[in-house]
C-alpha cells in the first residue's frame, strides 16, 4: 500500500528557493547606483518569449511553495505578485522597469520565509496587504484590457486603410 507523501518542510524549501530567487532578481548590480537585477530582467528584454520564460521561473517558485501546503491566503498573495509581474512585463520598456524594481520572486520568497519561520506572525498582516495587492492587480488588468483594445482598434483601422 502506498503511503501519502508528507509535504516538504517549508524552511528547507525556502532555503532551496532562495538561490533561484536571487538569480532571477538580484544577481548583478549596476555600479554606482546599487540597483540589482537578475535573469528575470534580462529575459524580459527579449520580446515575447523572454517575458514568459521569466514568468515560468516565477511560477516554479509558486509551485514549490504550494507543495508545503501554506495557507490559501498566502498562496493567493504570492500568485498576485506573480500575476502583477507578468502583466506589467507585457508592457514594453515600462514593464521592464517595473520588473527591475518590483522583484516579485524575492518578494514571494520573503513572504514564504516569514510564514515558514513564524506562521502566526504573518497571519495578522496578510489580509490587509492582500487587499492592496488585489487592488493594484485589478487596476493593471483594466489598463492591460484598455491597451489591448486600443491596439485592436488601431490594427483594424490600419487594415481598413490597406484594403
Amino acid at each position: 500500500m502506498l503511503r501519502p507523501m508528507r509535504p516538504p518542510d517549508p524552511r528547507e524549501e525556502a532555503a532551496r528557493l532562495e538561490r533561484l530567487a536571487w538569480r532571477l532578481d538580484a544577481q548583478w548590480a549596476v555600479p554606482g547606483l546599487g540597483w540589482r537585477f537578475g535573469w528575470d530582467f534580462l529575459l524580459g528584454l527579449v520580446p515575447g518569449v523572454g517575458d514568459f520564460s521569466a514568468a515560468a521561473a516565477g511560477l516554479w517558485i509558486l509551485w514549490r511553495a504550494a507543495r508545503t501546503r501554506p495557507p490559501a491566503l498566502l498562496l493567493a498573495r504570492m500568485t498576485l505578485h506573480w500575476l502583477l509581474h507578468l502583466l506589467a512585463s507585457l508592457v514594453p520598456l515600462l514593464g521592464d522597469l517595473f520588473v527591475l524594481f518590483w522583484k516579485s520572486n524575492q518578494r514571494n520568497l520573503r513572504l514564504f520565509r516569514r510564514w515558514a519561520d513564524s506562521p502566526e506572525a504573518l497571519a495578522a498582516d496578510l489580509g490587509r496587504e492582500t487587499a492592496g495587492c488585489l487592488l493594484v492587480t485589478g487596476v493593471l488588468l483594466l489598463l492591460a484590457a484598455a491597451v489591448g483594445a486600443i491596439w485592436a482598434v488601431a490594427l483594424l483601422a490600419l487594415l481598413a486603410r490597406l484594403f
